[in-house]
């Protein structure tokens, strides 16, 4: 069959190199009508058009630009058999620790973590020029951080924030963290009325960590008066809470729906806690955290003050004593809040809560989800969890200190014996290549 023969010679990559008479491919194909034969038609033709038999001019590729700085060429097997083996994660923590001590990774390895460098840009410095080059002409995209001062940053957002979307707001926004001062108050006053809560959220964050700010003097002047310790007969303290009126909370603070079941004054209560320094109920009450937490269990309004704790200590203010205070709280009263601040507790309150609670079958489910790195301890106690117990053991793998290898040696019960071995190969691997930027 002419056609058939013709088709099989296109396959021919590069052996024919003129343009194919488009009549000759479906003369002998019979019962077919005209659309399926323009389809067959134009799909032959692409097929052709592909394999150049159409002679299609080339803009031949500039040559790869030599590397200014050596690779480490020892981590390419490594590095090959992690990928291969789909520990991705592996391949991705040694680049971004090469990248942070000036090394680069291994020719045959940088197209392979060139794929994902949108999602962990931290280890663009180790894919070097080769790396750049290739990202161009395969049109993947690099954003690479260029160091800009808090004066330049201020005056590149105050210039294009009306041309700005949502999106570029917020990360303008973002950016004001690291180089954060008084300075920056004018431009979150226009965030924090924005239209878009993605904009307003993280302007108030920032504004609350200015105390000086006039965002943060109207907020503090409202919760002044929301909370107060009576001490009663015997020294017996009570928690008694003033919840503030919805509308007379200041425009400028962001409201929220969070919780559906907060009525009016519990959903102001929680707004205006929020943007509040935790530490500030300290001096205002004469109370340490853990105090505080136990007299709100007894008011109506708990759910709401421990709520707005939770946010301020971990989103807007990072303060750690008030984390750890109320996740060892939570974990005490058997209340799920603890997962939320898995990934921001302490090492020192985590262990000594999971090492102390009675029934951790839950911590250690969380522990192995949360995607924290484990301490010394920490990754002691899960091995010896996993043993008898269940932990999502290759997700948690990765996560774990390299301190327990020599623990892995000894077998495991027959049901768990499978998760030994899987973590004594990964961790051997990771510690091998990590030891290739030691050298």
């Amino acid at each position: 069959m002419k056609a058939s023969s013709d088709i099989a010679a296109c396959l021919q990559l590069g052996t024919r190199r003129i343009a194919p008479p488009r009549s000759a491919y479906l003369a002998d194909w019979q019962g077919i009508n005209d659309e399926h034969t323009a389809l067959v038609e134009a799909g032959t033709l692409d097929l052709i058009r592909r394999a150049s038999t159409c002679g299609l001019e080339v803009v031949p590729l500039e040559a790869a630009p030599r590397e200014t700085r050596p690779a480490v060429e020892e981590a390419a097997p490594l590095l090959k058999e992690a990928l291969a083996s789909g520990l991705n994660q592996l391949a991705i923590e040694w680049a971004e620790r090469a990248a942070a001590q000036g090394a680069v990774a291994p020719p045959n390895v940088v197209y392979q973590l060139l794929q994902s460098v949108s999602k962990h840009p931290k280890i663009l410095g180790a894919l070097g020029e080769r790396g750049r080059w290739l990202a161009e002409i395969s049109g993947i995209e690099l954003k690479e951080e260029h160091p800009t001062t808090p004066a330049e940053l201020r005056s590149e957002i105050d210039a294009g924030w009306d041309s700005f979307d949502w999106k570029e707001r917020a990360r303008a926004i973002e950016g004001l963290v690291s180089g954060l001062s008084l300075l920056d108050e004018p431009l979150l006053m226009r965030g924090v009325v924005d239209r878009r809560k993605e904009v307003r959220e993280p302007s108030a964050k920032l504004l609350a960590r200015l105390n000086e700010s006039a965002f943060s003097r109207e907020i503090t002047a409202v919760a002044r008066n929301c909370v107060q310790v009576e001490r009663k007969m015997l020294g017996k303290m009570v928690l008694v809470v003033h919840p503030p009126e919805p509308e007379s909370l200041p425009k400028m603070v962001p409201r929220t729906a969070a919780y559906a079941d907060f009525g009016p004054k519990a959903m102001a209560l929680y707004d205006v806690l929020r943007f509040v320094h935790p530490s500030f109920w300290e001096r205002l009450v004469g109370c340490d955290p853990e105090t505080l937490l136990a007299l709100a269990d007894k008011n109506e309004y708990y759910t709401a003050l421990r709520e707005g704790w939770v946010f301020a200590a971990k989103q807007t203010f990072a303060d750690m004593r008030w984390v750890d205070a109320l996740f060892a709280h939570y974990v005490r009263m058997s209340e799920v809040g603890w997962s939320d601040l898995l990934t921001s507790v302490s090492d020192e309150t985590l262990e000594k809560v999971l090492l102390a609670s009675k029934d951790s079958n839950d911590l250690y489910t969380g522990v192995s989800y949360c995607g924290r790195a484990l301490s010394p301890k920490l990754s002691l106690a899960t091995m010896n969890y996993a043993r008898y117990g269940f932990v999502d053991h290759k997700e948690i793998v990765f996560r774990l200190d390299l301190s327990i290898l020599s623990s892995l040696e000894t077998p495991w019960p027959d049901d768990k014996e499978h998760v030994r071995q899987h973590w004594l190969r990964v961790l051997t691997l990771r510690q091998r290549l990590l030891r290739t930027l030691h050298r």
